[in-house]
């Protein structure tokens, strides 16, 4: 199977938006494996281990799995999310850096053709520029620009394109 027909996922779940401007609405989250940037400046401790974690998801986004597209699009199904976003519930790309994937998320945004009037929002650490094809197919980013404490040089951290 080729790179481009799978996804590094470290977890899939349905809940609700909690940031930007649709909080509160109903969405299918994929949260992505991997980052370009530590985050180091971050004071979050794993609260079992005490060990300085810096970034808050770094626990979560360090330990993906690569999953076939029709593997996580059967889980939907069987979990009757593909219901609940053909019923408006937005799809939630997140990480990590989803972006690192973006290449394989456009040819999975393409298995879910299907899915009338789907409504997409990418969560970014802004560091990456999108792929205009890539671009073309959200419907929103929601961006978290690291600053200074973060640990990040600015030139790491910040893509003015």
């Amino acid at each position: 199977m080729s790179l481009t027909h799978q996804l590094i996922v470290c977890e899939t779940f349905y809940s609700i938006q909690g940031e930007g401007p649709c909080v509160g609405t109903p969405a299918v989250f994929l949260r992505l494996a991997g980052c370009n940037l530590r985050c180091q400046g971050f004071s979050y401790k794993d609260p079992e281990t005490g060990v300085h974690l810096g970034c808050d998801t770094k626990k979560i986004w360090m330990h993906g799995e690569k999953r076939s597209f029709s593997s996580i699009i059967a889980h939907w199904d069987q979990e009757g999310w593909l219901d609940k976003l053909q019923q408006g519930a937005h799809l939630i790309v997140t990480g990590g850096e989803p972006l690192l994937q973006q290449a394989a998320l456009l040819h999975f945004l393409d298995q879910l053709d299907p899915l009338q009037a789907l409504f997409i929002e990418m969560e970014t650490n802004a560091s990456l520029a999108f792929l205009p094809a890539f671009l073309d197919r959200i419907n929103h980013v929601n961006a978290s620009p690291k600053l200074l404490n973060s640990g990040e040089r600015r030139s790491k951290a910040y893509n003015a394109k």
